[in-house]
């Protein structure tokens, strides 16, 4: 499903209980998801948010089941919700130019099929979780504020 409009909103129940092959509302408008979101489930293929205007996501977030890429590149994320870590990605995760300022707890939770993309946001400090992060391909963190990097860093599988 491509949906490449204007859209400012999403209908709550236009996700619930569903499974998808791909999902792509990038450029859009978007400013928020409905709290629902994470009812989709799974998408099998990939889930393309980027170029919105995200400024956070719904807690249920961390309930889907990526099969490909998910990107959430160029929006205006400042936070991630604590069950980001939850989510299943089978591809890459781009979260690069963005204005996230911290990851949670649970980021190191994570497991990549592929890249990390990390760059040009705010991030200043990084839980000491990280070094558990499994990522299939490359990490990009390039253009943060990163001051240094926790004891568990050496322990990261790229």
């Amino acid at each position: 499903m491509c949906i490449r409009d204007r859209l400012q909103s999403l209908p709550p129940d236009s996700f619930h209980d569903r499974q998808l092959g791909f999902l792509d509302l990038s450029r859009n408008q978007l400013q928020s998801l409905p709290g629902c979101f994470g009812d989709l489930q799974q998408v099998g293929g990939y889930l393309h948010l980027h170029r919105n205007q995200l400024e956070s996501l719904p807690d249920s977030f961390g309930r889907l089941q990526v099969g490909g890429d998910l990107d959430l590149g160029y929006n205006q994320l400042q936070s991630l919700p604590d069950s980001f870590g939850n989510l299943q990605i089978g591809g890459a995760l781009n979260l690069s130019s963005n204005q996230l300022e911290s990851l949670p707890d649970s980021f190191g939770n994570l497991r990549l099929g592929d890249c990390l993309l990390l760059s040009h946001n705010q991030v200043q400090s990084l839980h000491e979780s990280f070094g558990n992060l499994q990522v299939g391909g490359n990490l990009h963190m390039a253009n943060n504020q990163l001051e240094s990097l926790p004891e568990s860093f050496g322990n990261l599988q790229v």
